[in-house]
């Protein structure tokens, strides 16, 4: 399958966001990799996009200040990540589709069920959690976030492994020594990150969000990873 081709819409904050649209039947937006995507990047490099897209109609973006969207740093809060999301649905023109977010995105995923029920299919969440502590306690993300205040080289690579295994050591090379430093605006917007993360504050909606709608939710345990590598 050919590289999609990268298209542009605009938030209604004016924010230019990157998205692409392949394959074809059940709509399927993947929300980004908060804080960090790049999607042309991670089509080259990782084949599990390509196919995803054999099955479904998938569609990805960067949110604000990562990957080929438009790089700001002012303003990563929750009303503005929503307002990547809901450019992309507009620019797209689907009825109703499957969403799936992983880690922090899965709270603004919620967040959209919770508004918009009748508009999913499925609400598809991996490693969600409820409060931001049960995120930022965890041994594996405290190291992330010393590495992150004091080393961003060493957080490069502890990012990679985490995302592709430590066996794979080739695209762990890739993604920490090409995809990272590109993927976000600068060290200073991934630094101002963790802040938004504990103020998102809507994961205590889950328990009544996406009433109509199928919701499934992984945490394969202690085990970070995305799910193509994790399962």
């Amino acid at each position: 399958m050919d590289a999609p081709p990268i298209q542009y819409t605009t938030t209604s904050d004016g924010v230019s966001i990157a998205y692409f649209d392949v394959g074809s039947g059940l709509p399927l937006i993947f929300m980004p990799n908060l804080p960090l995507s790049h999607i042309q990047l991670e089509w080259q490099l990782d084949p599990w996009y390509e196919r995803l897209a054999e099955h479904c109609r998938l569609i990805r973006y960067d949110g604000r200040g990562n990957g080929l969207s438009e790089r700001i740093s002012e303003d990563l809060s929750a009303d503005a990540l929503r307002r990547d999301l809901d450019a992309v649905v507009d620019a797209v023109g689907v009825g109703r589709f499957a969403l799936m977010g992983m880690l922090h995105a899965c709270l603004i995923a919620i967040r959209y069920a919770n508004d918009y029920p009748e508009q999913l299919s499925t609400l598809f969440l991996w490693q969600p959690y409820a409060r931001a502590s049960d995120f930022l306690e965890k041994p594996y993300n405290s190291t992330f976030a010393e590495a992150l205040r004091y080393d961003f080289d060493m957080f490069s690579d502890l990012a990679a492994g985490q995302l592709f295994g430590w066996d794979e050591a080739e695209q762990m090379v890739k993604w920490g020594g090409y995809v990272l430093p590109q993927a976000s605006t600068a060290e200073a917007t991934l630094k101002g990150f963790p802040e938004p993360v504990r103020l998102f504050a809507v994961a205590a909606r889950a328990s009544q969000s996406a009433g109509g709608c199928e919701q499934r939710s992984a945490t394969a345990g202690d085990d970070p990873r995305l799910p193509h590598r994790a399962v």
